[in-house]
């Protein structure tokens, strides 16, 4: 896994990790249990590729769903100046 993989891994990691807490989806157990899971994935490159590749999807995911609240919000803001 190159540096610029890693860097994308460790970002995508925070926006899941930070999410997921803030949700309540994930407790500060599952947070420090997955993060080691994903570093000793780590260790083989299939397996690196699995947590790259899931980070990935949950975090761009969370980005577009966020992007939608805040879409969504925005208007509610906008409605509610009109009105």
């Amino acid at each position: 896994m190159t540096d610029v993989e890693l860097d994308e891994m460790r970002e995508n990691w925070r926006t899941v990790a930070a999410f997921k807490r803030g949700s309540g989806e994930w407790s500060v157990e599952d947070e420090r249990e997955f993060g080691e899971a994903a570093k000793l994935a780590l260790q083989h490159d299939e397996a690196a590729a699995y947590w790259a590749a899931w980070l990935q999807r949950e975090a761009e995911w969370i980005r577009r769903f966020t992007a939608m609240v805040r879409a969504a919000e925005a208007r509610i803001r906008a409605e509610r100046q009109v009105a």
